[in-house]
């Protein structure tokens, strides 16, 4: 993904959550896609402090993950699957915020 595409997601992201967009980002890992880190480290930079739970199935996306780790600097939730996550959210609401951005 390039830059301009990651902007234009996230200006739709901005003008579906009216009030901020929530600091919280899922990565569902079914799909082969590639991003460039240094456009993915400024799209995170941009967001602020965001929780980041990546649920990876294989092998291969575990080690790509460790990968992830390396251009961003909070921590990442590795999970299994969706419930995981979405099960992560419901008992960590206390911690999201929106962001303004």
């Amino acid at each position: 993904m390039e830059l301009g595409k990651a902007k234009g997601l996230i200006s739709i992201a901005r003008d579906f959550y009216k009030e901020g967009i929530p600091n919280l980002y899922i990565s569902n890992k079914i799909n082969e896609y590639a991003i460039d880190p240094m456009v993915w480290k400024k799209v995170i930079d941009s967001l602020g402090p965001t929780h980041y739970i990546a649920i990876s199935r294989t092998t291969s996306s575990k080690v790509n993950l460790l990968f992830e780790e390396m251009f961003y600097k909070g921590n990442i939730l590795q999970v299994e699957d969706l419930n995981e996550a979405i099960n992560w959210f419901k008992n960590n609401k206390n911690l999201l915020k929106k962001n303004k951005i």
